[in-house]
């Protein structure tokens, strides 16, 4: 019997708001099937802004220590706080390629149009202020040195996500998943971009997303 390597690159794998790690689940094992060292992370997603979010995720940067390169898979909210960590430690972490799943770089325009709902009870929360489209939160994170592919949802409706029913009545026929507006996705001098016909709570499951995003990490590219 022919005996496992030990994988030599390490993913990263970081999931978006109100969600946790089991949102990651089929990203992970499709990845570790591939050969990577998978670090699944997850944390309290409503405690605190990005940014200090960020910071506690920083502290857990020596586990991928010894890997010849770190990649990042991240979905919506996971996908900004990715982008910012490795901006900040580009010096240190020798960094691979980062897939960002329905990332908000431009912010989201649902927390915009509708303050009346993000600005008191259980919403008004700091961190979904800095998803707001204009946040400057997002407008420190920095774009990190390494081949980024974004992916943008546009399917518009799934009768589970809420936000989706006001989306569909704001924005018509412009590009969606239901949470984020996919020119929003898009990042300067990413490498590859992606539209697909899904919903922006389904990407981090959805078989299309996760094998565009292997094959990313693999060759830099969505398509083959």
């Amino acid at each position: 019997m022919t005996a496992k390597k030990t994988p030599t690159e390490i993913v990263i794998v970081l999931h978006g708001l109100a969600n946790s790690r089991l949102n990651m689940w089929r990203q992970s094992r499709v990845l570790k099937q591939a050969g990577y060292a998978v670090a699944d992370w997850t944390y309290n997603t409503l405690k605190g802004g990005m940014l200090e979010q960020m910071e506690r995720l920083e502290q857990r940067l020596p586990e991928v220590s010894g890997y010849s390169k770190v990649h990042g898979v991240g979905h919506s909210l996971g996908g900004l706080m990715l982008r910012g960590i490795f901006a900040r430690h580009a010096a240190t972490l020798p960094l691979g390629r980062l897939v960002m799943q329905g990332s908000p770089n431009q912010g989201a325009g649902i927390v915009n149009r509708h303050r009346w709902l993000f600005g008191q009870g259980p919403l008004n929360r700091q961190i979904v202020q800095d998803l707001a489209e204009g946040s400057e939160a997002i407008a420190t994170l920095g774009i990190p040195p390494m081949e980024i592919g974004v992916i943008a949802g546009v399917h518009r409706f799934n009768l589970i996500n809420p936000f989706t029913w006001l989306n569909t009545l704001k924005l018509g026929d412009e590009p969606h998943d239901g949470t984020v507006e996919a020119k929003n996705t898009r990042v300067p001098g990413m490498t590859d971009y992606l539209e697909l016909p899904v919903n922006h709570v389904r990407l981090p499951f959805h078989r299309d997303v996760v094998q565009a995003s292997l094959r990313f990490l693999q060759t830099g590219k969505f398509r083959p």
